[in-house]
């Protein structure tokens, strides 16, 4: 539990250009179409699907098995081990120069995997990030995108999530998710991030996220597991020093905007826990950034606040930003 260092069997020489890992749990009305989504695809590019039942207690497994014929789809059940080690499983042994994640009870539009494998093989990229949709009660949004490709640098272009990207595959060699946390994708923009040479972002919508009310991003906020997005910011911020990885104003700037993001997943938690993570956010920055000339450049006044132990001017200020 919480293991980030992993020694994943990266095939030297891949079978495939690209390997989609799909963990699935209890997504019985949804896996069809997922599945469906990314067999449909019409593309140049060699793929192969990864699709891990979690043990689920529906018809998941049995839907899954209806595509175990299917020589692009591997099928694999195990005993459940939560969204990180459905994907851990996925990435244990890849045969794709290239890696990417669907979540399954969300599905790719046609030219997904083009738009991004075009993208990834024409700027010889260890990242690529495409758009992305968003589906609630069969309406699809389109979110905001760049309007042309553009490399990004490694810190605050990219969103958290690993879904609507490839990924170079070896920057997996090393690196799993944590299993036994929320918000386990924090891995992204700590580790594969920075560790990632060069880094797109590509004007094609290539993803449909559907927007499930039940599930945790929707319904963490009093919960006591969100208190994980603490625990998982410090074993990340340690990982991230131990890997050697730049502590520049970027860095500054991303576990600033963390700090922030874990304030607001836990506002519906009691005072006493929301004010002993205060102080466990300050001796972060206190322990990490002992260069003083390493400064933010956003939400000084939180950071003002934190180093101050000014716990009231913390509240006020997470409030308002």
């Amino acid at each position: 539990s919480g293991r980030l260092f992993a020694d994943n069997n990266i095939s030297a020489q891949p079978e495939y250009d690209l390997q989609i890992i799909v963990p699935a749990y209890n997504v019985e009305k949804y896996l069809k179409q997922c599945i469906d989504s990314i067999l449909c695809q019409q593309t140049q590019y060699s793929y192969k699907v990864i699709l891990i039942d979690d043990g689920s207690a529906d018809q998941t497994g049995q839907i899954a098995d209806l595509y175990a014929d299917n020589p692009k789809v591997q099928v694999i059940h195990q005993q459940n081990k939560g969204f990180s080690g459905a994907r851990n499983t996925g990435l244990s042994f890849i045969s794709a120069e290239y890696v990417s994640f669907v979540d399954s009870d969300d599905y790719l539009p046609q030219g997904a995997i083009e738009s991004l494998m075009t993208a990834a093989k024409n700027n010889n990229a260890d990242i690529v990030e495409g758009g992305y949709y968003t589906l609630t009660d069969k309406e699809l949004t389109a979110c905001a995108n760049v309007k042309n490709i553009q490399s990004v640098p490694p810190y605050g272009h990219l969103r958290g999530q690993p879904w609507g990207k490839v990924f170079r595959s070896c920057l997996f060699a090393n690196t799993n998710f944590p299993e036994g946390y929320w918000f386990e994708d924090s891995i992204n923009s700590f580790l594969l991030y920075p560790l990632a040479k060069s880094r797109y972002v590509i004007p094609q919508n290539v993803y449909v996220y559907r927007i499930n009310p039940t599930g945790i991003s929707q319904t963490h906020s009093n919960k006591p597991k969100s208190v994980d997005t603490y625990w998982i910011t410090e074993l990340l911020m340690k990982e991230h020093d131990n890997r050697g990885f730049s502590i520049n104003s970027e860095y500054y700037d991303k576990i600033m905007r963390q700090i922030l993001l874990n304030a607001k997943r836990i506002h519906n938690m009691p005072e006493d826990i929301q004010k002993s993570i205060f102080v466990l956010h300050a001796c972060l920055l206190k322990e990490h950034f002992t260069d003083k000339s390493i400064q933010p450049t956003v939400h000084r006044a939180l950071q003002k606040a934190l180093l101050n132990n000014d716990f009231g001017a913390h509240q006020l200020y997470c409030k308002t930003h």
